[in-house]
């Protein structure tokens, strides 16, 4: 929301349509790899190591606390820093890159849906199932 503010209301650059993924081909090229790599190991070891660790809690109130920490590290960790390489962009280029943002912040919402769809309504189950006498 933030970028599509500076997008309409702050003059930036007109976007060249020919050239798309114009953040690609500057010096912020190899941050956004780096964004990219981070990312993937966000998902990585959210599977590995954060949702097993999860599962294996007996502790009800702690339970409550690690499933809203996932909530929030799982896919907004993404969208960050699909923000940052947005702010980057327009500070050094006057340009928002659409075509690289994108992906960040779909990839970053898709999978937050996924855990609060898919995940952490398992973990409330069991919250329940701990939390009866």
């Amino acid at each position: 929301m933030m970028l599509l503010v500076f997008q309409y209301i702050i003059k930036t650059r007109l976007y060249n349509s020919v050239i798309f993924f114009y953040l690609l081909s500057t010096n912020l090229s190899s941050i956004i790899f780096i964004f990219g790599i981070i990312s993937l190991l966000a998902i990585i070891l959210t599977y590995k190591f954060f949702i097993p660790y999860i599962q294996k809690c007996e502790n009800e109130s702690r339970l409550l606390t690690l499933n809203t920490f996932l909530l929030g590290f799982g896919s907004n960790i993404i969208c960050t820093l699909g923000l940052i390489i947005g702010m980057l962009g327009y500070s050094e280029y006057n340009i928002i890159d659409w075509f690289t943002l994108i992906p960040f912040l779909l990839i970053g919402s898709i999978y937050g849906i996924y855990l609060q769809r898919k995940i952490v309504p398992l973990n409330l189950k069991r919250y329940e199932s701990l939390a009866k006498p």
